[in-house]
């Protein structure tokens, strides 16, 4: 990709590591929206097509989690539930 941005330049390119990130996901493709042991911090961990759709339910389960609520997201969404 380099030497195609900058082909005068192509001989003197070396590439000494290449890396294109990585991707992971639970069993169920859920993220994790969940409570942490540290007061006030809290995960919120999803990506790809399923993190749009999850925010919305992690918008709701994250204000619940703020004021102390019980939701019954947070056992689905849960980091102590089997992930991987």
């Amino acid at each position: 990709m380099l030497a195609k941005m900058f082909p005068a330049f192509k001989d003197e390119i070396k590439v000494e590591y290449a890396f294109c990130g990585l991707f992971a996901s639970t069993l169920n493709n859920m993220g994790i929206i969940s409570k942490t042991n540290q007061e006030n911090v809290f995960i919120f961990s999803s990506c790809g097509a399923n993190g749009i759709i999850n925010a919305f339910f992690g918008v709701k389960l994250l204000n619940d989690l703020f004021e102390g609520k019980n939701d019954w997201l947070e056992k689905i969404f849960s980091l102590k539930r089997k992930v991987y």
